[in-house]
Parts: structure tokens; sequence; C-alpha cells
């Protein structure tokens, strides 16, 4: 709702739009925070989203290429994100898959989803 009365801030103040609703500075915060929201859930996400990837197959260089990124920065994604999840892998075996999918070339396939294929 708010983004479409930002749109009529731009129309004519006369004649059939004289009387519509225009937005306001305080509509254009809302259209921000909202965007924001949305860009941080995303976001968040992503370090999740990697080690599905990784572990369904993919490799370091198509998850790169998924994000518009090269494999080392998305590497450190995955890393970071693991960093910040202690209960995310709640037993040491997790984490070693962790530490060798961040290992793995960047045309290689984790040894688990080259057995499923």
């Amino acid at each position: 709702m708010h983004s479409s009365v930002l749109a009529n801030a731009r129309l004519p103040r006369t004649g059939q739009f004289a009387g519509i609703w225009r937005g306001t500075a305080a509509d254009a915060h809302c259209v921000l925070a909202v965007g924001e929201s949305i860009r941080h859930e995303i976001q968040a996400g992503r370090g999740r989203h990697i080690h599905e990837a990784l572990t369904l197959g993919a490799t370091w260089t198509e998850t790169a290429d998924a994000l518009g990124r090269t494999p080392n920065e998305v590497r450190d994604e995955l890393r970071n994100y693991a960093d910040e999840q202690p209960d995310l892998y709640p037993g040491a075996d997790r984490r070693v898959t962790v530490t060798a999918l961040i290992d793995l070339g960047d045309d290689k396939r984790a040894p688990t989803a080259q057995a499923d294929r």
C-alpha cells in the first residue's frame, strides 16, 4: 500500500487526480524498512542455503555463479555462517562436514552427493 501511494505523488494534482492519497515521507520510510527487513531475511538464510546446495551436490563454482560471487567468497560466507550457529551442528562429526565442504575444490562435489547421483 505504501509504495502505491508513493507512486501517486508523481501524478498531477489537478483533474481526476486532485483528491487521491499521496505518499508522505513516513510512507517512504515504511517502504524502506520493509525492503530492509526482506533483504535481511534473505541474507540470514543464505548460509543455510549454501550448505544445502553443496550437500545436495552443487559445486563451489556452481554455487558461486548462482550468487554472482567467487567460490572463495562463498566459502567465507559458509564459514562465517557455521561459526555463528553453535547449535546448528550438535555433533563434532557434523562440524567436520562443514569443514570438509569448505576444503572441497571449486569443481568437486561432496562425497555423499556423488554417491547419490
